[in-house]
């Protein structure tokens, strides 16, 4: 499912498939434990990696440090992930980081071994969390989708939520001057 999510994200040109949080995620395999060991990122070191060169320093230094490798890559699109052990990908296009997605939240359908940022989450969000407290605190978006996600494309955040408790459950980090 995880590969199929990938790939979704990258043929729609708008990216607005989230399969995941739509249909739920299959069971997940025999994972690892370690990730529970391994450094995350503050939330304020990502929104510098847009738009940077894959090639570059900025984002060679934080694939090493956090350690991702390249996942899925086709044409001039792919990922930078390492989905096992790590609740974030980076999302490239043309050779420019054009997407950051982390995970917030287990699965409603995983084994809970999936990793989950542990980190303070942007904008006083929480990861209980629901559709409409963010809404309350954050405004209308600018389009949604039931209960399933949220997009406040100014804020260059994509919300995506549990469909079984409706807590927030991904955030998708786009570059809102793009």
């Amino acid at each position: 499912m995880r590969k199929t999510k990938i790939s979704l994200l990258l043929v729609s040109s708008l990216w607005l498939s989230h399969a995941t949080h739509i249909v739920g995620a299959s069971p997940i395999e025999q994972r690892s434990t370690k990730h529970n060991d391994l450094p995350q990122p503050a939330w304020n070191e990502f929104a510098p990696l847009l738009g940077q060169s894959v090639e570059g320093p900025m984002v060679q230094r934080f694939v090493k440090k956090y350690h991702l490798s390249v996942g899925m890559h086709k044409g001039y699109a792919g990922d930078y992930s390492n989905f096992h052990e790590v609740p974030f990908s980076l999302l490239f296009r043309g050779n420019k980081i054009a997407r950051i997605v982390v995970t917030i939240s287990a699965s409603a359908l995983g084994d809970g071994k999936n990793p989950v940022y542990r980190g303070a989450l942007p904008l006083g969000l929480q990861r209980q969390d629901k559709t409409e407290n963010i809404v309350r605190r954050l405004g209308p978006p600018e389009s949604r989708f039931k209960n399933d996600w949220l997009l406040y494309e100014k804020l260059g955040l994509w919300l995506s939520f549990n469909r079984k408790t409706n807590h927030l459950s991904e955030i998708d980090i786009d570059d809102p001057s793009r």
